[in-house]
């Protein structure tokens, strides 16, 4: 029983969890590919991960036993599996123990620590670090107050002191005991609290309006003539600016990358779980469908990404060194995917979306994008702003 506790926000609903795994054995490829390898972590360590959601917000109990032992606990919080057919658990250490049970099977004790075995995302250097890690930061503004806590009960429990007072009356004096050092400090995180939020929610506007003003300026340049890539308002420079209107799947770009003597890619698109895609641009102006088929300049864009991905295949491990050295990024180009951004579908009739569909899925590895697709891409991620 805790003589005294703080009840503490920890993580948000709907964070998303990585949770280390060992598999053994054979565990089926319906689990093999749901499976996460070598996320940037702060420990860099490689490793075999499960994405595990948090349902509800997680908090975390800080409390005293009547021994004098601080405790620092997770409260019981639903959270979701994907990779186990959407399971849903009632605790966040019910989950580690699910999926030990399904993907480790030789252990004895499923599940393990969960400080020391969940991971979460830190938005700052976007780097995954255990929990615990997390907790020490959170505790640090509780512990003085906690540590003169337990050093009363423990100064009245020991053996050699004889108490002025019966026990219990002395274990209710500290958890009744009106600090107002601590009560004005509660008070000032709870305004430094409401501050944070306000001005979140103004950075949020912010941004919002930043980005409406991007797409207002992209609506502007499909009806003008920029080049490629030569002069300060090419399409190269317009993308690397504003990448994020892409997709949150992707980190900050690498651009004009040689991939060798004769070959520079217009984007490499590093994702978050440490792989990377490839971005070539054509102008907007560029024909994509003629008689149902591929025009000529997409055709010969589609052939230059298909060269791309042979010649990563053949020097793996080189480009992967020098984008190390080059640009400080750690990550693996196994199957990079080739997207090529070409020509208008605005004006496209039912036919033409249904043949460009077809055609587009010709090659698994090589997707045309248009940049009327990027146009609404665009504005569905402010939709998705607007109702956070």
């Amino acid at each position: 029983m805790a003589v005294y506790e703080q009840i503490v926000p920890f993580l948000s609903k709907n964070t998303d969890l990585m949770v280390i795994v060992k598999p053994h054995g054979d565990i089926g490829e319906q689990y093999t590919n749901s499976l996460i390898k070598n996320i940037p972590t702060t420990s860099r360590k490689s490793g075999t991960y499960v994405l595990v959601r948090l349902l509800e917000d997680l908090n975390i109990s800080f409390n005293i036993s009547k021994q004098g032992n601080i405790h620092q606990e997770l409260i019981k919080c639903s959270c979701v599996i994907p990779s186990l057919n959407d399971l849903i658990s009632e605790s966040l250490n019910g989950a580690c123990q699910e999926i030990s049970h399904v993907l480790e099977s030789y252990r004895n004790s499923k599940g393990g620590k969960v400080y020391a075995r969940v991971y979460c995302l830190n938005q700052d250097t976007q780097k995954w670090e255990l929990l615990n890690l997390l907790r020490e930061r959170l505790f640090r503004s509780y512990s003085d107050d906690f540590t003169r806590r337990t050093d009363i009960i423990k100064e009245r429990l020991h053996p050699y002191l004889k108490p002025q007072k019966p026990l219990q009356q002395i274990l209710s004096d500290i958890v009744n005991e009106k600090d107002s050092a601590l009560e004005e400090s509660h008070s000032r995180n709870k305004e430094l609290q409401s501050r944070i939020e306000t001005l979140a929610d103004e950075i949020r506007k912010y941004k919002i309006s930043d980005y409406e003003s991007v797409i207002k300026d992209l609506r502007v340049r499909l009806h003008a003539k920029y080049k490629e890539t030569a002069g300060k308002d090419a399409w190269q420079k317009w993308i690397y600016t504003h990448s994020w209107i892409f997709g949150v799947q992707y980190t900050k770009p690498i651009q004009q990358f040689p991939l060798t003597v004769k070959s520079r890619l217009d984007f490499l698109f590093p994702t978050p779980d440490g792989f990377v895609d490839i971005l070539e641009i054509k102008l907007p102006s560029a024909t994509v469908l003629r008689d149902g088929r591929w025009t000529v300049e997409v055709s010969n864009a589609i052939s230059q990404g298909l060269r791309y991905i042979r010649e990563i295949e053949q020097n793996h491990y080189e480009i992967k060194k020098r984008i190390k050295e080059d640009a400080g990024i750690d990550i693996n180009i196994l199957k990079p995917r080739v997207f090529i951004l070409i020509g208008m579908s605005n004006k496209w009739t039912t036919q033409d979306k249904e043949v460009f569909r077809h055609l587009n899925h010709e090659n698994n590895s090589i997707e045309i994008l248009t940049y009327t697709d990027l146009l609404q891409r665009g504005e569905n991620l402010i939709r998705l702003f607007r109702e956070e």
